[in-house]
């Protein structure tokens, strides 16, 4: 049970990270519409260790994950937001 706990905790900090990066992204976009270099440049420096940090997180649960395969411990609103790679790693079909 302790693997569960911390694979559902890994998921949830990948969640978060995950949406940290898509808001950098779209800022950084829409810096960029403006013409905003100094906010561009914010997004650019805000986003870099949010991706390093979710490459690191993502190895993690690469290891951890396949020794969850068949083991029901995602709801079904879990498994609906989670990327395709995970639920690969799961074999879970959508």
């Amino acid at each position: 049970m302790k693997l569960v706990k911390k694979a559902k905790i890994l998921l949830e900090f990948w969640s978060s990270l995950s949406l940290a990066i898509t808001r950098s992204k779209e800022g950084y976009h829409l810096s960029k519409k403006w013409g905003d270099d100094e906010l561009k440049k914010r997004y650019i420096e805000e986003g870099r260790p949010l991706i390093k940090k979710i490459i690191i997180l993502e190895d993690d649960l690469k290891q951890i994950l396949p020794n969850l395969k068949g083991v029901n411990f995602l709801t079904p609103s879990e498994i609906n937001i989670l990327p395709k790679w995970v639920l690969k790693i799961l074999e879970i079909n959508k």
